[in-house]
């Protein structure tokens, strides 16, 4: 989608213009005063930047919305992946030390 030249608003800097769009980064260009300032894309639309564009504005929002749902599965594969390798590890403790106990065992067996 592209956003070149759409008006947004900013809290702090205002009303202005996205001069620049790249895969994840936006340039925005506000007043004088503020300049050309950089946006991680879609990223900054969840909290410093309103497109003035209500079409967009929902595009965007989806754009948000699947974003997170892909972030959150990743959490989840790497939750998951992680409770694996915490079993493999207890397993690998379980068989040492069933070895351990059995290489004491037969230490301890008198001779004949």
């Amino acid at each position: 989608m592209n956003l070149v030249n759409e008006r947004v608003e900013h809290s702090l800097f205002g009303t202005g213009k996205i001069i620049n769009q790249e895969t994840d980064r936006l340039s925005v260009q506000f007043s004088e005063a503020y300049g050309t300032k950089c946006f991680l894309y879609p990223d900054a639309f969840e909290k410093y930047l309103k497109i003035c564009n209500s079409e967009l504005g929902m595009a965007i929002s989806e754009e948000l919305r699947l974003k997170n749902i892909q972030i959150e599965a990743e959490k989840a594969r790497k939750q998951q992946r992680y409770e694996e390798e915490e079993a493999r590890r207890e397993m690998e403790k379980a068989e040492l030390a069933a070895l351990k106990r059995k290489s004491t065992r037969k230490a301890k067996l008198p001779k004949a």
